[in-house]
């Protein structure tokens, strides 16, 4: 059983979900820090100028550390608004904008106040679009553990999962000799995602909204492509889409 994690996000690239549809447990990781300037709180898009990024305003830090679910939002600034008119005018004419508008503006058009709360809703709209249903574990109701391997072992033992699943490059973060001590298989996700036709030129690598605007249902099988190796073996072995 193959256990992978999620950073919260705001809709980040496809291959992130392409990561999550190889797995069989999904851990959401509402734990983590929170750190500005990253997908956990902004996403990229296409325009006319190339990539943009939309960035949720955050409060301040009340401390060095916060969670991600310790962050609000700052409401006193209308980025609803601002997000919003910057989709429908990069994506409007892409083939299939009008298949995700409605639901899209609906949920971004609500009062949110804590980041983690927006973020999940992203998620699950991502999820059910891409057709990935799979069982998902919050971190806080997980194993509190600080050691990256250790907590790696308590989260994948307290889910009976046996092999756990790292973006490519990501796989000397872990102890493999602590890891296989304790019966885990470290596994290393490669994408092998091909560029899509988009608007305005060149393909630039955006949010899973560009995906979902220019390929609509496509966007499922693309999720297909990519390889998975299995470090403890030395073998590459590529799973189908569940």
């Amino acid at each position: 059983m193959i256990l992978t994690v999620l950073t919260p996000a705001y809709f980040p690239p496809l291959r992130i979900f392409a990561r999550a549809a190889r797995a069989d447990h999904l851990v959401w990781a509402d734990t983590f820090g929170f750190n500005r300037q990253t997908l956990m709180h902004r996403t990229a898009i296409k325009t006319r100028n190339g990539r943009y990024w939309l960035t949720i305003p955050v409060l301040k830090k009340t401390c060095d550390r916060q969670s991600i679910a310790e962050m609000h939002i700052d409401t006193s600034q209308r980025w609803v608004r601002t997000h919003l008119r910057s989709l429908e005018l990069a994506y409007r004419n892409t083939p299939f904008f009008y298949l995700y508008w409605d639901e899209l503006a609906s949920l971004l058009d609500q009062k949110w106040e804590r980041l983690i709360d927006l973020l999940s809703a992203c998620r699950r709209f991502c999820l059910k679009h891409l057709a990935i249903d799979k069982p998902i574990h919050n971190a806080s109701e997980l194993p509190p553990v600080d050691d990256r391997t250790e907590r790696v072992i308590a989260w994948c033992r307290a889910i009976s999962a046996t092999r756990y699943l790292l973006e490519s490059g990501q796989t000397e973060l872990l102890r493999s000799d602590l890891l296989e001590c304790n019966g885990i298989q470290k596994a290393e996700f490669h994408s092998s995602l091909h560029p899509h036709t988009q608007l305005f030129g060149t393909f630039l690598e955006c949010g899973v909204l560009d995906a979902l605007f220019n390929l609509g249902p496509e966007s499922r099988i693309r999720l297909a492509d990519g390889q998975i190796h299995f470090h403890k073996t030395g073998e590459s072995t590529e799973r189908k889409e569940r």
